[in-house]
């Protein structure tokens, strides 16, 4: 379902490029927005199950 809110830019650091191109090259994903969904779905798995110990 898609937002009502505006669309915003983002601006990425060389630190962020390298992260995006390496979690591109482990998930196969070739848009930066894909690949963003997949590591935020990462960590709030991970931070679930820190929650539950």
């Amino acid at each position: 379902m898609p937002s009502g809110l505006p669309a915003t830019t983002m601006r990425f650091t060389d630190e962020d490029r390298a992260i995006l191109e390496k979690l591109q090259k482990l998930t196969g994903l070739q848009t930066a927005a894909a690949v963003i969904r997949v590591a935020i779905r990462e960590a709030l798995v991970a931070r679930q199950r820190r929650a539950k110990r």
